[in-house]
């Protein structure tokens, strides 16, 4: 009996909801032919595509967690799904590959979501163009699978919205779908981005209650369930967390005005119009649904009206939300392509048969060809340079050691110093002081990573502060004066001495055991060392005599260097650049 049930509802999840003409098998298997050859490009481009600064830091929060030196609350609930991760002995970029392809299978369950959803409003061949129109859509292919936030929430919310579509039994599928949309809130707070689909999913779950009361009955207790739910498992996730932990609650105010309020109008609109570019099909799609689904005067059609513009509102982020990069827009356009499936259907239904069904294969070839074209123009953003530096400071220092740089990229060792992200770096110019002297005295850092404009800034000959997201002057400075390069982007500790100095005092702020470099022999608190020795620099101050020759002394036993060229730059950045194909 179970069996024949669930044949049945197979059956009518695939039977067509047009009233239109019986749907070819063919062109259903034109569109999910196009979707899985995205999707095995997309595989390709999770193994290869260059890892981003904020999938290094997402990492290093889970090695943060593991070691109990977590010190965030909000936003870091993902540390609890990865933390097993911290027990394999792989490096950085095989643990992100691992962390891309769990991603993967996030944006598998956000693609289901989407044609679940599209199917309580078209048929099983709009609902799959719906999905191909996603995977299809600007950013998708390098950001869909990136190991952050955005694929975990984006599955949870869309699967809280299907959850909130389906009657059938009601009171688990909405207990599941306020955990999902809790759990997603504290994953990451522009989940709230979603509250117009969520809203719009419970519009069309209750189009059939006649008495208003009843409606805000449901809308009000949603509400609260997901109220009650984040604020407990809130409390459960820092009960985890170090004693020292900050709390995230007293701190969402400013992170609000940061994000939402302090911003000038459209904050990032170059990355919007280079997914608007390609994804002119979807667009015009919508636009025509919307116009046809006006004309229409059933009850039925002005539900599906009202469901479609509040799926749609969460694009209209994108004029006022200060992070909206290209990893953004994968989250925020899920919701959008089910409006996108229905504007097809509905175009499909007011065109002749022939015209219809052509101008749905040109719109698949345009979009199958955009991302075999997008594949080829950011193939070149490789890892190579990642794979050479991470390699080379795991020969150099196998065991955890302090570091400076950018944004954790060494995510197993400890890093010093605060992340260096426009936000983090309009924080620290904003408080008007220098910080790395201290941030010396109480880490000790034994080498730096010049991933990041500021950084190798810093450790240049000379440092400006034009630039409003470059470090202070001091800052530089004290940079400058306790480390010395070693190879590519690593800098070691270490001191150098110009030829023709008087003896000198110099003083020491990371202790150790440092290398003599020098091609003759020095003077250095009043003993003799040649070239090759080993001494041990206590905190404090020293003096040595090499007036006739440079000298460098670097922190370490005779680190060993690799003696090839690295490959550069790092990061490539987000949009595609023709510098890069000449790298």
């Amino acid at each position: 009996m179970s069996h024949e049930i669930g044949d049945c509802r197979l059956i009518k999840m695939l039977t067509p909801k047009s009233n239109g003409a019986r749907e070819r098998p063919f062109e259903i298997a034109l569109i999910v032919g196009a979707i899985l050859f995205i999707l095995c490009i997309q595989v390709l481009f999770l193994i290869n595509f260059n890892i981003n600064w904020d999938e290094f830091l997402y990492l290093g929060l889970i090695f943060e967690y593991s070691s109990g030196t977590l010190s965030k609350s909000l936003q870091t609930f993902h540390v609890h799904f990865f933390a097993w991760m911290t027990n394999l002995e792989w490096d950085e970029v095989q643990l992100i590959l691992l962390g891309r392809t769990l991603m993967l299978f996030c944006e598998l369950l956000t693609l289901s979501c989407i044609f679940l959803i599209s199917r309580k409003f078209v048929s099983v061949k709009f609902a799959l163009f719906g999905v191909v129109s996603y995977l299809a859509s600007g950013f998708v292919l390098m950001q869909g699978t990136s190991f952050r936030t955005d694929p975990i929430i984006t599955a949870l919310l869309m699967a809280s919205i299907y959850l909130l579509l389906e009657r059938s039994k009601g009171f688990w599928r909405f207990m599941a779908a306020s955990t999902a949309v809790a759990l997603a809130c504290l994953i990451s707070i522009k989940s709230v981005f979603y509250i117009p689909p969520l809203i719009g999913a419970l519009v069309w779950r209750t189009r059939n209650i006649g008495e208003m009361k009843n409606k805000i009955n449901i809308y009000i207790g949603f509400a609260s369930s997901v109220s009650i739910a984040t604020l407990i498992i809130y409390l459960w996730h820092r009960s985890t967390l170090s004693p020292g932990a900050a709390n995230g609650i007293s701190g969402l105010d400013s992170i609000f005005s940061k994000v939402l309020v302090d911003v000038p109008f459209w904050p990032q609109k170059e990355y919007f119009l280079s997914w608007i570019s390609p994804s002119w099909p979807q667009m015009l799609l919508i636009l025509a649904g919307f116009f046809l689904m006006r004309k229409r005067h059933k009850r039925q059609s002005t539900v599906q009206l009202i469901v479609s513009v509040l799926f749609t509102l969460p694009i209209l982020s994108i004029f006022f939300y200060r992070n909206a990069y290209p990893y953004f827009f994968p989250f925020i356009v899920a919701p959008l392509m089910i409006v996108v499936s229905i504007g097809a259907q509905e175009v499909s239904e007011n065109v002749s048969r022939v015209f219809a069904r052509s101008l749905m294969t040109i719109i698949l070839i345009y979009m199958v060809t955009y991302t075999v074209g997008q594949a080829y123009l950011y193939s070149y953003h490789h890892q190579t340079g990642q794979r050479q530096i991470i390699s080379t400071i795991h020969e150099i220092f196998p065991e955890p050691t302090p570091y400076i740089d950018r944004n954790s990229m060494i995510s197993r060792y400890p890093k010093c110093g605060f992340f260096m992200s426009t936000w983090g770096m309009e924080k620290y110019r904003q408080k008007g002081k220098s910080v790395f002297e201290q941030v010396l005295q109480e880490c000790e850092p034994k080498f730096l990573i010049t991933n990041s404009y500021q950084l190798a800034s810093a450790m240049a000959v000379s440092s400006s502060e034009e630039s409003p997201y470059s470090l202070f002057d001091q800052d530089a400075r004290v940079l400058r004066s306790n480390f010395i390069h070693h190879w590519g982007d690593i800098w070691v500790a270490g001191k150098s001495f110009d030829q023709g100095l008087p003896p000198t005092t110099f003083n020491i702020t990371i202790e150790g055991t440092y290398t003599v470099e020098s091609a003759e022999p020095i003077i250095l608190d009043r003993q003799q060392y040649s070239d090759g020795d080993y001494i041990f620099l206590s905190k404090g101050s020293h003096v040595i005599d090499s007036s006739r020759h440079p000298v460098d002394l670097r922190f370490g036993r005779n680190l060993p260097r690799p003696d090839f060229v690295p490959t550069r730059p790092i990061y490539f950045g987000f949009l595609w650049s023709i510098l890069n194909m000449l790298e």
